[in-house]
């Protein structure tokens, strides 16, 4: 008797027929389900939906070492100092912060 035991994908990814685990939320050649690629007009996979801008993946990410929360906090928020300047949305600062629930 042959038992085949699968480990399950991590959270976030979902199992293809060959066995593997992607993440559809990122996958340009399984973009929002197994299967499905994104055409040539688009260069990314993001949140599931093909896009002409470029994919950014963040991993091994860390806390801040002036972070006071813990990982699992709701609503807890930090400003970290960079040595630049970012801006988005014709808004620029050096000093952003990181919010648990996403952007300030």
């Amino acid at each position: 008797m042959n038992i085949l035991a699968t480990v399950p994908c991590a959270t976030g990814y979902v199992r293809a027929a060959s066995g593997s685990c992607v993440n559809t939320n990122i996958d340009r050649n399984n973009c929002g389900s197994i299967g499905y690629v994104c055409s040539v007009s688009y260069i990314s996979c993001s949140y599931g939906v093909c896009s002409s801008a470029p994919a950014v993946m963040l991993a091994g990410g860390v806390n801040p070492s002036n972070w006071s929360g813990s990982a699992t906090a709701d609503d807890s928020t930090v400003m970290i100092p960079v040595p630049f300047s970012i801006s988005l949305y014709s808004y620029s600062t050096t000093t952003p912060y990181l919010q648990t629930n996403g952007v300030k």
